[in-house]
């Protein structure tokens, strides 16, 4: 061989050998996010629900990043507060133009699961494994169960009361007029028997006592009709989890069988004939169509918490005597009962250190910042009343755009670590800790999450029929019984049995999985 045939060959092999070098390197830098050593500064972007920017806000934040300096060096949180109301739309908005987003908060408004098949969340498993030590040491063993999917972590649950007990408000002079024995109706809605129309004959004697008064309120609440009397007549007393559409199963089922809403409780249309009934004697308002949105204080029977502290909480808000009796006490924590949670976005630049920060936020060590970015700076957004206890020096109200500043703890990190104000009962989070989260019974579903994709179609169809005839729930309309077939056809047309299947289907193989 020549000399410059082996100079060509030479060239050809270093041309080869440096492409494959380049390659390599190209390779590895896609196949995973870069960790940042201690000593880099790393910028993130933390987008969360709330009033919105503040007055105190950008003066608030940059005393937090001096804060969170002492905990983890270089590191700055770039905070973006969206209104709540706003909050669901426009993260779709960010999500799918793929904007710049390290720390999300994932809004009860979200489907969880549908914004982690679309990639919304990164997988946070090994993250908190590896940085998630503190604020775990704080979690009940089942909590990061409600944010998994397939055995793998997605958010952060915003601990806080994970269960809620609720029930109905009333006033006193009402109770001490002897116009409705608040023991006997809580007996009756927390009681271990299918309820029917007869049973509800004690709250119609109340509206029409109501009626026949010089009371300024007269209607009953929609929350009554919903959570009293649709969720509860004709249907197991045990109460149900909704999973989609018309899938529903029983509460604390180990069973797994899930049953279909329209045909399984056929009793539960007594609903509709106490409805029409009311409505025609004047207890459901004329015009409830026209009237969508209803305020607390202007109906009889609002809904209401029956933990600690419930009734001087309503008293305070209603400005008069109040009585509160549940309509439900068990403790019961649905396998998708977070409200509330916290991920790292699918475009976060710096995972390892994002997980460090929610880490932080959301443990004992983290409680100084938490209450810094929850409540803002003592003395001027607040006033210390004990050592774990404050009193708002604004509208008292956190989230209040009346306030200078103020933000929902539950919003943002653990809220049995913060700080609880004058609007909680003393010892509220030791209360909830012990008394409520570790006494409930978690739903046996808990770690299951359902794969909406093979019939999506099917309830998109379920939620828009349903939505043409919401106006039935209300009664309103004296051939109630034809329309309701009428409806009930169409959602069979649609696939309402398919539904159901479909949720057996999964909820079976996912138990099968689980060893149960």
């Amino acid at each position: 061989m020549n000399k410059q045939k082996k100079h060509n060959t030479w060239k050809r092999c270093l041309c080869i050998v440096f492409v494959l070098v380049l390659g390599i390197t190209a390779l590895s830098g896609c196949g995973a996010k870069k960790e940042a050593s201690s000593d880099e500064y790393v910028k993130l972007k933390w987008v969360f629900g709330g009033p919105g920017k503040l007055a105190d806000s950008d003066r608030v934040w940059a005393l937090f990043n001096e804060k969170l300096a002492e905990y983890i060096p270089n590191t700055e949180i770039e905070f973006v507060c969206i209104p709540h109301a706003d909050y669901a739309e426009k993260w779709r908005l960010m999500s799918a133009s793929q904007e710049q987003v390290d720390i999300v908060w994932v809004s009860w408004a979200l489907n969880f699961a549908e914004e982690v098949s679309k990639g919304s969340y990164l997988d946070i498993t090994d993250l908190v494994e590896k940085y998630g030590q503190d604020m775990q040491a704080g979690f009940p063993d089942w909590l990061l169960d409600l944010t998994s999917i397939d055995g793998r972590i997605y958010a952060i649950p915003n601990y806080q009361m994970m269960t809620n007990p609720n029930g109905f408000s009333i006033e006193k002079s009402h109770v001490d007029n002897g116009w409705l024995d608040i023991q006997a109706a809580e007996a009756l809605l927390t009681g271990d028997k299918m309820l029917t129309k007869s049973d509800y004959k004690m709250f119609e004697d109340y509206f029409t006592k109501v009626l026949a008064s010089d009371e300024k309120v007269k209607y009953v609440s929609w929350e009554f009709l919903k959570r009293g009397i649709k969720e509860k007549i004709g249907l197991p007393a045990e109460g149900l989890e909704r999973i989609t559409g018309n899938a529903v199963v029983k509460r604390g089922d180990k069973g797994y069988k899930v049953y279909d809403l329209i045909s399984d409780f056929p009793e539960s249309y007594q609903y509709y004939d106490l409805m029409n009934e009311w409505y025609n004697k004047g207890i459901i308002r004329k015009d409830i169509l026209e009237t969508p949105s209803e305020k607390e204080g202007k109906y009889l029977l609002w809904w209401s918490t029956v933990l600690k502290g419930a009734k001087e909480r309503v008293e305070a808000k209603r400005g008069v005597p109040m009585e509160v009796f549940g309509r439900e006490t068990q403790l019961y924590v649905n396998y998708n009962g977070v409200s509330t949670s916290t991920a790292l976005a699918s475009t976060c630049s710096n995972p390892e250190r994002a997980m460090q920060v929610l880490n932080l936020l959301n443990s004992e060590k983290g409680a100084e910042l938490l209450n810094l970015l929850s409540y803002g700076i003592e003395g001027e957004h607040y006033k210390k009343i004990s050592d774990k206890r404050i009193e708002w020096l604004g509208a008292g109200v956190p989230g209040s755009s009346n306030n200078k500043y103020g933000y929902e703890n539950w919003a943002l990190g653990n809220a049995l670590v913060s700080y609880t104000t004058q609007n909680d009962p003393e010892d509220w989070n030791e209360y909830i800790q012990n008394d409520v989260n570790m006494k409930a019974e978690i739903s046996p579903l808990a770690g299951f999450s359902l794969d909406l994709a093979p019939i999506k179609f099917e309830v998109a169809q379920y939620n828009a029929i349903m939505k043409e005839y919401e106006y039935l729930e209300r009664g309103t309309t004296p051939n109630y019984k034809e329309i309701l077939e009428q409806r009930n056809q169409k959602l069979r047309e649609a696939g309402s049995e398919k539904i159901v299947a479909e949720v057996q289907r999964q909820i079976d193989e996912w138990a099968k999985a689980q060893g149960k």
